[in-house]
Order: structure tokens, then sequence, then C-alpha cells
């Protein structure tokens, strides 16, 4: 299963943009990101983002 814009934006809300991958996991830890969203996270190049929009054109969404 993937994750969807929604959950992904309740994962990273309190992220700070621009971000790096290991950031962007930790917030998600923090936030209690599901299984689903975590994973799809995990699988992201481990490059900068600067923004939630440049994330999701690097995982799988429902």
């Amino acid at each position: 299963m993937a994750t969807d814009r929604y959950r992904l934006h309740e994962a990273l809300s309190q992220a700070d943009f621009p971000a790096d991958k290991d950031y962007l996991l930790r917030r998600a830890e923090e936030a209690d990101a599901d299984s689903d969203t975590m994973k799809e996270l995990r699988s992201i190049p481990p490059d900068s983002y600067a923004n939630l929009d440049e994330i999701l054109r690097s995982v799988t969404t429902e």
C-alpha cells in the first residue's frame, strides 16, 4: 500500500523546509506517521526537498 497527500502532510506538518531525508524521517516518526507513509519516506532519494510537492513527486501515492 502507498501513502496519500493527506497522510504525508500530517506526517510532515511540523517540518521546516528545505529539508533533507533524515530530517523528514525524524519529523514523520515524531508525528507517529503510519507504516505506509514511513515506508514511502524511507524510499525517497537522499536529497534536499524544498517543499511537500517535491516529496510527493518522489513517493507512491494512492
